[in-house]
């Protein structure tokens, strides 16, 4: 009469065994997921941190800055350590387009129109204005919470040539002219 028991114990304890192997099973690939995640991410937040002339900001629902790369730092003028918990509106955005970008954040937030990707004049921590190629990008944090990135290109070298390529096309006009008028002569 033992040996039914015993084997209906031996079947208890290998169900027991099975199911303990695949808990410890999905544990361990639960944990080379999650490490593979953060080596992901300490990547990513790698790459947005050395990434010359790429200025990265990251802001939360509040339009607090929550991410601040060095580029940001010299394209802005603001270090992180100033810029970080601030509002995007007190550091960049010059007053006259504060109400409106204020507006267009907290749309875009709740599920409106996203940002277009735009040339803007921004301002530097000394007030001066900054010339940029801006794009926008909305996401989630893991808690449900709108975080809103930036991804500024300066656009004052291009400006800068655009200024003399239209001072050399008028100078060569210029003496287009004058050669005209001394050939008339």
């Amino acid at each position: 009469a033992r040996e039914p028991e015993e084997h209906g114990l031996l079947i208890d304890v290998a169900g027991d065994l099975a199911y303990a192997l695949h808990n410890l099973e999905v544990a361990v690939h639960e944990k080379a997921a999650r490490e593979a995640l953060v080596e992901s991410e300490q990547r990513l937040r790698t790459l947005f941190e050395h990434t010359p002339a790429i200025a990265v900001q990251g802001y939360n629902g509040r339009r607090e800055v929550i991410f601040w790369n060095r580029a940001s730092e010299e394209l802005y003028g603001y270090p992180a350590a100033r810029a970080l918990g601030r509002k995007l509106e007190d550091l960049i955005i010059p007053e006259a387009m504060r109400e409106e970008v204020i507006s267009a954040i907290t749309a875009w937030a709740e599920g409106g129109p996203a940002i277009p990707a735009v040339p803007l004049v921004l301002k530097r921590a000394d007030g001066s204005d900054i010339s940029v190629f801006s794009s926008h990008m909305m996401t989630r944090n893991a808690r449900g919470e709108p975080e809103m990135y930036c991804i500024d290109i300066s656009l004052v070298e291009q400006r800068r040539l655009e200024t003399e390529l239209a001072a050399a096309r008028q100078a060569e006009e210029e003496n287009r002219a004058k050669s005209e008028f001394l050939a008339n002569m």
